[in-house]
């Protein structure tokens, strides 16, 4: 009896490592108080981790697994969107709050903060139109120029020393997606109208609208943040169901329609490998492989994850694909043939979109119960780099989503 329960006191660390291994050592320490279901994590050159939480609360990740608070909004306040961090390290991020118009009307304002690493507030952005909080985030061009849409559907360009509005266009429909600038400067992006009907997908520099395209089929708008492939090649989905892929002067190259007449929706958005396969995730819970060829499109293979997938998938070097999937905030491990190689719950829910930094250690936030009181910064270490011109939401691990 002795040797037995000593075998499987043996067979219990064993297990244990491995649940060591799996988890970073300090993840299951990290937990923080609110919810981190919307915020995707950004990561400075510093190697910290910049995220927020649902009580106006920025915080800092270390390597080491500390977490420390950045900045604090004021009471009333919350942050609309995921940071990105600029090239000198500083971390944008967008805003809300509400106030009373014409002594009784409630409305919704929003604006964009440039923090520094040590939590210092550089500028304040804002506008007190209704609806101008940046819900899709904000992105960062080469030549340091922000970017955001906001719900009111203004697209703004700012000057990222003083924050000053250097022009805006107003499309008449909401922009939920996190821009993507090219290394012209052209700024893509879809819109959102909340109503079935055609959706509008635009291209702008400089202020002005270059092109559009009009959706194949009938949506509520555009969720899914656009990606740029290294030949200029840009790709979106549209709650439509389809995925698009268009060049610089707005020719559309082709269209694929990826989902069922039972559910059209894609949050997801396409990333792409580095021999141009694009990735992208469904409502339904698939995964899809699409090879981008001259003469179209093919589906090379999907693969059902049975949860709802809102996330952005991420590539990284060693031909492995890592998903998100919402419901228990379960990070999958695909290889280059769709087989899942891993499947690890984290928590209860999420919508977070991993990251990963230079050192190939992924985050991505999670909450741990219904009401969203308490969530964790899961990480894991992968001993791999991204990989692909688009291998992750944002593109780069600072989530400027620019093509350099």
């Amino acid at each position: 009896m002795k040797r037995l329960l000593l075998i499987l006191s043996l067979m219990s660390l064993i297990a244990l490592g491995s649940c060591l291994f799996v988890f970073d050592p300090w993840t299951k320490g990290s937990r923080i108080e609110g919810s981190l279901y919307y915020s995707n994590p950004a990561v400075g050159d510093n190697g910290k981790i910049y995220f927020y939480n649902s009580r106006g609360s920025l915080f800092e990740l270390t390597p080491e697994g500390d977490i420390n608070t950045v900045y604090s909004l004021e009471s009333g306040e919350l942050f609309s969107c995921g940071p990105s961090i600029t090239d000198m390290g500083n971390i944008i991020v967008g805003t809300e709050r509400s106030i009373q118009q014409n002594g009784f009307e409630i409305i919704f304002v929003g604006g964009l903060l440039k923090i520094s690493p040590d939590g210092d507030l550089i500028w304040h952005f804002e506008s007190n139109q209704a609806g101008s909080e940046a819900s899709g985030g904000p992105s960062i061009g080469s030549d340091g120029k922000i970017y955001f849409g906001t719900r009111a559907g203004t697209l703004y360009c700012l000057d990222t020393n003083d924050g000053s509005k250097v022009w805006k266009v107003e499309t008449g429909r909401a922009i939920r997606v996190k821009p993507a600038v090219a290394s012209d400067g052209t700024v893509y992006f879809g819109t959102f109208s909340g109503e079935t009907e055609k959706q509008i997908f635009y291209a702008v520099r400089d202020g002005s609208v270059l092109w559009t395209l009009e959706s194949e089929g009938e949506s509520t708008g555009f969720y899914s943040s656009p990606a740029i492939g290294t030949d200029g090649t840009v790709y979106t989905c549209c709650h439509d169901g389809y995925l698009y892929a268009l060049d610089e002067e707005g020719t559309l190259l082709w269209s694929l329609e990826i989902t069922s007449e039972q559910e059209r929706a894609i949050a997801s958005s396409p990333v792409i490998s580095p021999n141009g396969t694009v990735y992208i995730g469904t409502q339904e819970g698939f995964i899809y492989a699409i090879s981008s060829e001259e003469e179209g499109p093919e589906v090379l293979w999907t693969k059902d994850l049975d949860t709802r997938i809102p996330t952005t998938p991420l590539i990284a070097d060693n031909n492995r694909i890592y998903v998100v999937g919402e419901h228990g905030a379960t990070l999958f491990t695909l290889d280059e043939t769709g087989a899942v190689l891993q499947k690890t719950q984290t928590g209860n829910s999420t919508m977070s979109s991993p990251v990963m930094s230079g050192e190939g250690t992924i985050y991505f936030g999670a909450i741990l119960n219904d009401i969203g009181s308490r969530s964790i910064i899961y990480s894991l270490e992968t001993y791999s780099v991204p990989a692909g011109p688009w291998p992750m939401f944002g593109r780069d691990a600072q989530r400027t989503s620019r093509a350099d």
